[in-house]
């Protein structure tokens, strides 16, 4: 995953930016304006107020609602899909020795975080290799249990492979379309298979080498329950840049809410967003830890921080964060089904009313330098000789 498109830490320094500009492009300020009289003379003069509703006007995040100026920004968090993402490969079993006979065995599938009760399989396959060290040939038959067509369909797949003497023979069985259905056994998900060997001769020999491997299988569709899935998210640091101007300003309550779609599973979030370094010198943290439940479809769940420790968090003005945290998939009772087209989806709703509360700034000039051209001050002296100054 990216780290801009999975993290939730992006998205808030984003608005947290995005606040401090606001802020300071909504206080109340006079504008320089320069009237230019024909003589040249260009005095700079402070004549023109703008407010909060001027503002409004011009800005895409600044909107005047009910007499009160609200500053909201949303993000939507760009959509994840899982694709081929549902993949295993170097699945693989060796039987050694190999006699011939009849053997029965299971291989363990390597998703032990999920008990699995069906698998579509969109590609992949089952590679043999036998090797045959004796001087007459063998014969393999291979049967593999519980890969069908359908969810009814209990056949097996299987393979027959003439080995040569003192070779090796390679084949391979083609899974794309089936349907897995896993034996389980103390929790986990086995596949059971089968393999009889026979000999065109009788009297010593030595036994064969079988290897079972499961290569690049991608599903279009997995279904089961989930027994924990820890998603460890590497520390991220970014940096925020906090105008100057911005220095003693205080917001008012700030309110964040994260709108996410398409989780299958429950999902536990346990982030935390650390100052390391800020304008006002105090270092706050930022907690999100919450329990999301299954959202497929359309349907959504919005986590909604903490307003007040939110303002605490942007009101110490971070200049530097980091992000460190973990996922945490974990339902043991609910079956949920995965589909490659699967996709996780949401956005991010960022508001505050800008109840700001910031020192007496005043914008003031004193005129201590004009300068004048030669039209200037010949225009002005006839006006003093006029005027007897």
């Amino acid at each position: 995953m990216k780290k801009r498109d999975t993290k939730i830490a992006a998205v808030l320094a984003s608005a947290a930016l995005l606040l401090v500009i606001a802020v300071v492009s909504s206080c109340t300020f006079k504008q320089p304006a320069t009237p230019v009289w024909d003589v040249n003379l260009i005095v700079p003069l402070f004549d023109e107020t703008y407010t909060m509703g001027d503002f409004a006007d011009d800005s895409e995040f600044i909107n005047v609602n009910n007499g009160g100026v609200e500053f909201s920004f949303s993000q939507n968090i760009e959509s994840q899909q899982v694709g081929d993402k549902l993949k295993l490969s170097g699945t693989s079993y060796t039987i050694d020795p190999a006699m011939f006979g009849e053997i029965a065995a299971t291989i363990e599938f390597p998703l032990d975080s999920i008990l699995l009760t069906e698998a579509v399989i969109k590609s992949g396959s089952v590679k043999i290799r036998v090797t045959n060290p004796n001087s007459f040939g063998a014969h393999v038959n291979l049967s593999i249990y519980k890969f069908g067509l359908d969810a009814n369909d209990s056949l097996f797949v299987e393979k027959e492979i003439s080995a040569n003497a003192n070779n090796e023979q390679i084949d391979y069985i083609d899974l794309s379309g089936k349907m897995f259905s896993p034996d389980t056994l103390n929790g986990l998900n086995r596949i059971t298979f089968s393999v009889k060997l026979t000999r065109t001769t009788t009297g010593t020999y030595n036994p064969l080498t079988i290897t079972i491997e499961f290569t690049d299988l991608i599903f279009t569709r997995i279904s089961g329950i989930v027994r924990g899935i820890r998603v460890n998210l590497d520390p991220m640091e970014t940096e925020i840049d906090i105008p100057e101007e911005l220095e003693g300003f205080q917001v008012g309550e700030v309110n964040i809410s994260l709108n996410l779609q398409g989780f299958p599973f429950r999902i536990i979030t346990d982030f935390t967003l650390e100052t390391l370094e800020s304008v006002t010198g105090n270092l706050k943290n930022l907690v999100i830890n919450d329990t999301i439940p299954p959202t497929q479809g359309t349907e959504g769940y919005t986590i909604s921080l903490p307003a007040n420790e939110v303002t605490d968090f942007i009101n110490c003005l971070p200049t530097k964060i980091r992000v460190t945290g973990l996922l945490e998939i974990n339902d043991r009772e609910n079956v949920a089904t995965v589909y490659d087209t699967t996709s996780v989806r949401g956005d991010a709703d960022f508001r505050v009313p800008l109840e700001v509360k910031y020192p007496d700034l005043s914008n003031k000039s004193k005129l201590t330098e004009m300068e004048l051209d030669d039209d200037a001050h010949d225009t002005i002296k006839e006006i003093r000789k006029r005027l007897n100054f």
